[in-house]
């Protein structure tokens, strides 16, 4: 539905209103809402969704102290949006009948086109380093990577699991019950937690179906989060080789050895092009399997193992 020039008044000045009365304490509530704030975005936001998750990552960064180098009008405008975005009728309830899709869309437009930028200084410093305390070189890419090594390990000092996958995955939030390391040995164990605090004790607790949940997130660490972009990773693959439990000064470990595959963005990203402009190779198998031999070469890949400290359940 199309605003008339009053109700597009009502929505600016109450969008107005509520930055200037935004406040920590508002902050701290919106980011418990992770996931009616994701749901409605993606439904509702059409396109600025990717600008929402974008400024949520935002929000998070400013909330942990990780990035401070905002002023306060900025971080208070992009909150209330989202505090609107999940419940407009509790923020402006005197324009209820044009409340939906449009005037969602129209408050994330007013941030946008406000704070242009603040937001390219955070997409610079966001682009520009690896998302810990602590400012790092780009990891390496290394171009013909040993098949039976994993060359993309985290470093020693990025965030521990727990802390980092509830930001960059709000929606699996409830499947991210982990202490410990990242799982590259005995020593960096992940530890899965039954008797987390976050878990629901009345609902059936699926240990293994949790280490593969882990499995693929700390994969898309180490090839996509934990990179500037242009060196990034995708089409990532993963597929079990092996499984064992072994045991260790009594404890039980779950250790399993993943085969993984991926590409570099940049071929990547030519794959997909050259595949669609030639539609798929529908009627040219020729072209199809040189499009094949492309994709193989352009394919990195490597063997790794996950260890889980399984005590809790095992």
């Amino acid at each position: 539905m199309n605003m008339n020039k009053d109700e597009e008044r009502k929505v600016n000045e109450a969008f107005a209103e509520g930055s200037e009365n935004f406040t920590e304490a508002k902050l701290t509530e919106v980011l418990k809402d992770s996931d009616t704030a994701h749901e409605k975005a993606e439904k509702h936001l059409g396109k600025f969704f990717e600008e929402f998750k974008l400024l949520w990552q935002l929000l998070c960064d400013y909330k942990s102290g990780e990035y401070s180098n905002v002023p306060w009008k900025f971080i208070a405008a992009v909150g209330f949006a989202v505090f609107y975005l999940i419940n407009p009728f509790d923020v402006i309830p005197d324009v209820i009948p044009v409340v939906g899709y449009l005037d969602d869309a129209s408050v994330f437009g007013l941030v946008l086109a406000a704070f242009k930028s603040d937001i390219e200084a955070y997409k610079k410093w966001k682009n520009g380093r690896i998302p810990t305390a602590k400012m790092q070189e780009p990891l390496p890419i290394i171009p013909e990577p040993d098949k039976n090594c994993n060359p993309y390990r985290l470093p020693a000092d990025y965030p521990a699991p727990r802390e980092i996958l509830k930001v960059h995955f709000p929606k699996k939030a409830d499947q991210l019950c982990f202490s410990g390391g990242w799982g590259y040995d005995q020593k960096t164990a992940t530890i899965v937690k039954q008797f987390d605090p976050e878990v629901n004790p009345t609902e059936h607790f699926d240990g293994v179906s949790l280490e593969y949940v882990f499995i693929q997130k700390r994969i898309w660490e180490e090839l996509e989060f934990a990179r500037p972009e242009g060196e990034r990773f995708f089409g990532m693959e993963e597929n079990t080789a092996k499984q064992s439990v072994v045991m260790e000064n009594g404890i039980p470990y779950d250790v399993i050895e993943v085969a993984v595959t991926a590409y570099p963005e940049k071929d990547w990203n030519e794959l997909k092009a050259d595949w669609e402009s030639h539609n798929g190779y529908a009627d040219n198998p020729a072209g199809k399997e040189k499009h094949k031999e492309w994709n193989q070469r352009c394919q990195i890949s490597f063997t790794e193992e996950f260890w889980f400290d399984i005590r809790d359940f095992y």
